[in-house]
């Protein structure tokens, strides 16, 4: 490869890294704005022990079950429940296994997780 053949590749590799890093650029950019929401939405704070449960019974064996009839006023149940409704009903906190009843959707179950 001649000097000539030398220039006319470096020219075409300092054209494609500038495209790439103009699109980089862009792309990075994009993400930004597109990401602001989900990094600004925080997981809800709660403390599951300071939610009343009940010992209960199922068809998979013993669990916990909690209602909102039980926990009336009690912020740490409805931040649960806004957090099962963003994780589609069921979520895995604190070493336990949290699902909303289908019924009623103001009774959560809840057990030690198998992961």
């Amino acid at each position: 490869m001649d000097d000539s053949e030398r220039l006319i590749w470096g020219k075409y590799l300092r054209a494609v890294a500038t495209s790439r890093r103009m699109e980089l650029e862009a792309l990075d950019e994009l993400l930004n704005e597109i990401g602001k929401p989900i990094l600004e939405a925080k997981t809800p704070e709660y403390n599951l022990k300071k939610i009343k449960t009940i010992p209960a019974e199922g068809p998979n064996g013993i669990y916990q079950k909690a209602s909102q009839a039980d926990n009336q006023n009690n912020s740490d149940f409805d931040l649960l429940i806004k957090d099962l409704d963003a994780h589609d009903g069921k979520l895995i906190k604190d070493g336990l296994f949290i699902w909303r009843f289908n019924t009623d959707k103001k009774i959560v179950g809840l057990k030690p997780s198998k992961r």
